[in-house]
């Protein structure tokens, strides 16, 4: 992530993918958008700001149906992309907010293809 100002939009990173879809665990209330990860400083920054994201779904029959979240964060995945058999990963990451505050949850996951 030493790059300076790094996009992670489909397609524009070898290894890594921002993901631009509705969060759909948890009755989360954020939509990932692509436009919020980028590299500053050599980090990896992922933002969450409180801005409306809109967009329609249809049924089998074609009916519409709008949906609203309230906020927008990133997601950042390697599917198919960076895959290893050995070694180590090592991270170091900064949760924002205070730990005795709740209304987040940030979270790092690490899962091999298989476990999709």
């Amino acid at each position: 992530f030493e790059d300076e100002g790094r996009a992670f939009h489909d397609g524009s990173d070898t290894r890594w993918t921002a993901e631009n879809r509705p969060a759909t665990v948890n009755w989360a209330l954020n939509y990932y958008n692509s436009s919020r990860v980028m590299t500053r400083s050599g980090n990896l920054v992922i933002e969450t700001m409180r801005e409306d994201a809109a967009w329609i779904e249809h049924d089998e029959d074609g009916n519409e149906f709008p949906f609203t979240r309230n906020y927008q964060s990133g997601m950042l995945t390697s599917w198919n992309k960076f895959c290893f058999t050995s070694g180590m990963v090592e991270i170091s990451f900064q949760f924002p907010g205070r730990p005795d505050k709740g209304g987040l949850w940030p979270a790092f996951w690490m899962l091999g293809n298989l476990a999709r």
